[in-house]
């Protein structure tokens, strides 16, 4: 019962969120809540753990502490997510699709927005936005590509696009009003 209720809060969540967040998301499958963690790489220095596969299905988890925290998770193959939100009114999206793709996210602060959209296998991004009216959006496509990005400060942009193999970016925003665009194929 517990989880039909979040999962009728994140629908009615995601009808107010940023179009800039819903723009680089496709509607996606189903969302499944089984819950499990490790750490599969080395990007996830900061922020939360990638979620593990050992489980050998869809594994989501969200964890909020705050007001108004929004998160929506949209899977289909068999991918994994962790969100943890602190504070107010910060929103998460992550879309996946293929197989063995991972997102992590860890947002503290108010207003903080991120969006991950990932196809293909073995694609994974890890992100931590601390302070307030933060925006990251992560698209990738393909086999084997990592992001990161870390944003400490208030009202920093960045957005990565990567379509490949085994491509990698870190992008770190340290400070207030900072842009950062990175496109790779």
């Amino acid at each position: 019962m517990q989880r039909d209720i979040m999962t009728a809060r994140v629908a009615q969540a995601a009808r107010h969120w940023p179009a800039r967040l819903l723009a680089v998301v496709a509607t996606l499958a189903t969302v499944n809540c089984a819950c499990a963690s490790g750490d599969l790489s080395d990007i996830s220095d900061l922020g939360p753990p990638e979620p593990a596969f050992s489980t050998g299905i869809q594994s989501a988890r969200v964890t909020q502490n705050g007001n108004g925290n929004t998160a929506r998770v949209d899977q289909s193959g068999l991918n994994a997510a962790e969100v943890m939100q602190q504070g107010v009114a910060n929103t998460a999206l992550s879309a996946q699709t293929g197989q063995l793709n991972w997102s992590a996210l860890s947002q503290s602060g108010m207003a903080n927005h991120f969006g991950a959209n990932q196809s293909g296998a073995r694609n994974g991004v890890s992100a931590a936005q601390t302070g307030n009216d933060n925006a990251a959006t992560v698209a990738q496509t393909g086999t084997g590509n990592t992001a990161k990005v870390v944003q400490t400060g208030s009202a920093n942009t960045a957005y990565v696009q990567q379509s490949g193999i085994n491509l990698g970016v870190s992008v770190r925003q340290t400070g207030n009003g900072m842009s950062a665009s990175v496109v790779q194929r």
